[in-house]
């Protein structure tokens, strides 16, 4: 597991805004723990961007929620 966030740090990092950050660290850990299928894991990555830029998200908090959710969602949706 610290390979995997050692990895997602690096990645996220020049994102620069904080809710994007969160949100890739969390997908990106996501992916690494889970490792759900392709199609789940676009779906979820397209799910909270757009929940993120709908809402206009500034807390950091409200998007690993946000990411379950998507997440929950996208599995039940694709299997």
């Amino acid at each position: 597991m610290g390979t995997c966030i050692k990895r997602c740090a690096i990645a996220c990092i020049p994102l620069l805004a904080p809710p994007r950050i969160a949100a890739c660290a969390a997908l990106c850990i996501l992916a690494c723990k889970l490792t759900p299928p392709t199609v789940v894991m676009d779906c979820t990555t397209g799910c909270t961007n757009s929940v993120i830029d709908t809402y206009k998200l500034t807390d950091v908090e409200k998007v690993n929620n946000i990411v379950g959710s998507c997440y929950k969602t996208c599995k039940h949706n694709n299997l």
